[in-house]
């Protein structure tokens, strides 16, 4: 089956429109979810003022969750010396410790999570979802 220029030219544009779109998307996701994450290393003083002093939309805490998760709710490490840096949790259900973030991710409307998941006293997961 031969193909004409025209159609070869409407192909490769219909591809090319298609790859856009889907780095526009991967773009948005990253700007919207990920990114209000990693804006600011830990700083003990700012975390425990963090939301209870500022609007929640300011997400002074969120924007330290992802080094959190790199440097100090790591895998391994024993509950104490987490809340030695971030203090108690907000909120604990069963396992699961959560430490409140503010409005960080999507359109800012919804609250996130720091979520910490301690088995036999030690961090087994760690990571941050909105509520």
């Amino acid at each position: 089956m031969k193909y004409t220029t025209a159609a070869k030219i409407l192909a490769g544009g219909f591809v090319a429109v298609v790859a856009a779109m889907l780095l526009l998307l991967v773009t948005l996701r990253w700007w919207l979810h990920e990114r209000p994450f990693s804006s600011a290393t830990f700083d003990r003083s700012q975390w425990m003022t963090g939301n209870r002093t500022n609007d929640d939309r300011d997400c002074i805490r969120g924007a330290m969750a992802n080094d959190i998760i790199d440097t100090i709710a790591t895998p391994g490490r024993s509950r104490a010396d987490v809340e030695r840096q971030l203090g108690p949790a907000d909120r604990i259900r069963g396992d699961m410790a959560h430490y409140d973030l503010g409005m960080c991710s999507g359109l800012r409307v919804d609250y996130d999570d720091l979520d910490i998941e301690y088995i036999d006293g030690k961090v087994s997961k760690v990571g941050h979802s909105q509520s």
